[in-house]
């Protein structure tokens, strides 16, 4: 879609690798239909996050989400706008 806009593709990954706060968070949250509820088990959990799939071509960043977010909002903010 980036490249038939003609704009930079941008891709920011928020990790958080902590199945029990992901799965608090999941469960305290508004989702959508196609959003997942909770995360099963702790084996299906680390396999998601072993194989998180990135851009092969493009630059993305990747911020942890375990803390708050004015400590790396900044970064995101002036990525998103190289």
């Amino acid at each position: 879609m980036a490249k038939e806009y003609k704009v930079p593709y941008k891709y920011v990954e928020c990790y958080l690798n902590d199945f029990n706060e992901v799965n608090f968070r999941l469960k305290n949250r508004i989702s959508k239909m196609s959003q997942i509820k909770e995360v099963k088990s702790i084996e299906n959990f680390q396999y998601t996050i072993n194989n998180s799939k990135r851009p092969d071509n493009h630059p993305f960043l990747v911020v942890d989400s375990s803390n708050r977010i004015d400590t790396y909002i900044e970064k995101v903010l002036d990525y998103l706008t190289k």
